[in-house]
């Protein structure tokens, strides 16, 4: 009596062609991936220095829209502000600060009254801000100009943004 096999499973020659295939494919996967994972964390980097742009320009803007009774100085500007007295940046930031030439450079992680009051804020980033007071041609208007500039931890530009400001209380 003849004992008839079942062709159940998979042969050696489809086994080999699988791995095969698989190989391939997972070979093109891994050519493409560095490509992506660099392009995420170029965007999440990107992401988080918009964030700190925003961040910063929306402080400069609140505390000095309504400033009066501006020094210019090495130390930065002092201001008022309602009953307060302040000044940009907040004292014990770590940051560079420069004044030549009408310009007022702040380089660092500067701390921001009512934005920032933590350097830890900027994570691995820091911020370069120029900032100058200009007046508008059409109506002589005295408006700041601040330009805002993000860099990485290499010191790559992330993003940048010049923002005027109007005086409310000049």
């Amino acid at each position: 009596m003849k004992v008839k096999m079942g062709n159940k499973g998979f042969t050696l020659l489809e086994m080999v062609l699988t791995v095969g295939i698989i190989s391939i494919l997972i070979g093109g996967v891994a050519a493409v991936l560095p490509q992506w994972l660099s392009q995420y964390i170029m965007l999440k980097q990107t992401a988080a220095a918009t964030e700190v742009m925003d961040v910063v320009a929306s402080g400069i803007e609140e505390e000095m829209s309504f400033s009066r009774n501006r020094i210019w100085g090495n130390q930065g500007i002092s201001y008022v502000t309602g009953d307060r007295v302040c000044a940009l940046p907040l004292k014990e930031s770590p940051a560079e600060v420069t004044y030549a030439d009408g310009r007022l450079v702040i380089s660092g992680r500067p701390k921001i009254y009512g934005a920032v009051f933590d350097a830890a804020f900027y994570k691995d980033m820091t911020v370069k801000l120029t900032i100058w007071e200009t007046k508008r041609a059409r109506d002589g208007t005295v408006v700041l100009m601040t330009q805002i500039e993000v860099f990485s931890a290499k010191g790559q530009l992330l993003c940048s943004e010049t923002k005027p400001t109007v005086y409310y209380n000049p």
